[in-house]
């Protein structure tokens, strides 16, 4: 979608595409987060409480979620492209913190029996709330194809 609004007008075989180094940054971005923030909240979930670090953890993901929703052209000299990219390292970085956070408060808080059961809970429900993105991106367009067919323009109205 990202490449029908912004190279649109791009020439040959390159029209209606993101150029691929500028698609690779923008993915490898969240990753480059992610691994910083599994890094930063494990020392720091140690040093100062794991509670503590998951409410800021959580607060980080909701904020850079809605910044990376409504990035846009917002800086001079800055692409969108750019302030997602930034958002997203940002992003990646609350959620590398999710990873270790969540499993270690939900073992400790659950009792052994349930332990195990929790612990799988905890790390299938991350594959289904990938399902779940995917599966409400495929219903909206869906439910707006024809708005989309009939004018690319529709997928960014500014």
């Amino acid at each position: 979608m990202m490449g029908c609004i912004y190279y649109k007008d791009a020439p040959g075989s390159q029209k209606n595409t993101v150029p691929v180094y500028i698609d690779t940054l923008v993915k490898a971005s969240g990753q480059v987060g992610t691994l910083l923030g599994q890094i930063v909240f494990g020392y720091l979930a140690d040093r100062l409480g794991r509670k503590k670090m998951y409410g800021v953890e959580l607060m980080i993901i909701v904020v850079c979620t809605c910044a990376s929703a409504i990035s846009g052209n917002l800086v001079s000299g800055f692409s969108i492209f750019t302030v997602l990219g930034i958002w997203r390292i940002f992003l990646g970085f609350g959620i590398g913190g999710d990873y270790p956070l969540s499993a270690i408060i939900t073992s400790e808080f659950a009792t052994t029996k349930r332990r195990g059961a929790m612990m799988a809970a905890v790390f299938a429900m991350q594959g289904f709330g990938i399902l779940a993105a995917a599966t409400v991106a495929i219903v909206f367009l869906a439910i707006f194809k024809y708005a989309v067919q009939s004018n690319v323009d529709n997928l960014g109205k500014d």
